[in-house]
């Protein structure tokens, strides 16, 4: 009886340890992506999407201009990047949580998604501001970048291309950036 009483209370721990790492983003320190589809560091119109455990990751920054050959997109967090998405997209343009569709300039549309991530509204609100300033500066190919959704952790912006053009995907550390660039 005593045996069984121990057992059952060894197995409501572990079951609340496990729901606590689970609500903290997962298991802490996995280096594998769960989900991986296309190349890094290569010139693609493909998706690329990586997902792995983690702890959420503190979205700071995002920033673009032109560079020779290529315009950039840097997106800076505070930790380590654990899910991110990269595709062409089609328009209308919708959040989840939005009943209203956003609609971005351009011929091409690339839609950029950092997930799981916190930040605050100030933050959010800062980064919309900079991609509305920053859009009117003409550059080679992007042409506007409008904020889509942040919702539930979730941070996507669409990007209207002058056309459509390969992207490199790369991430770099000290600080974590996820960089996407877009071939002239």
């Amino acid at each position: 009886m005593l045996g069984n009483i121990f057992a059952a209370a060894l197995l409501a721990f572990v079951v609340g340890l496990s729901s606590v790492q689970a609500q903290q983003g997962g298991r802490s320190g996995a280096e594998e992506y769960y989900d991986k589809l296309g190349d890094l560091n290569v010139w693609t119109t493909d998706d690329v999407l990586r997902r792995k455990f983690g702890y959420f990751p503190e979205y700071l920054t995002m920033r673009f201009g032109s560079h020779d050959g290529y315009d950039r997109v840097v997106f800076q967090v505070d930790g380590d990047l654990i899910g991110y998405y990269i595709t062409y997209g089609k328009p209308p343009f919708q959040g989840e949580a939005s009943e209203e569709p956003v609609s971005v300039r351009g011929k091409a549309f690339v839609e950029i998604s950092l997930y799981p991530v916190v930040s605050s509204d100030e933050n959010i609100t800062a980064n919309e501001r900079y991609a509305i300033r920053q859009s009117r500066v003409k550059m080679p190919i992007i042409r506007q970048v409008r904020q889509v959704e942040w919702f539930e952790g979730e941070i996507r912006y669409v990007f209207g291309l002058n056309r459509r053009t390969p992207f490199r995907v790369q991430v770099f550390s000290n600080p974590t950036r996820l960089v996407v660039d877009f071939k002239h």
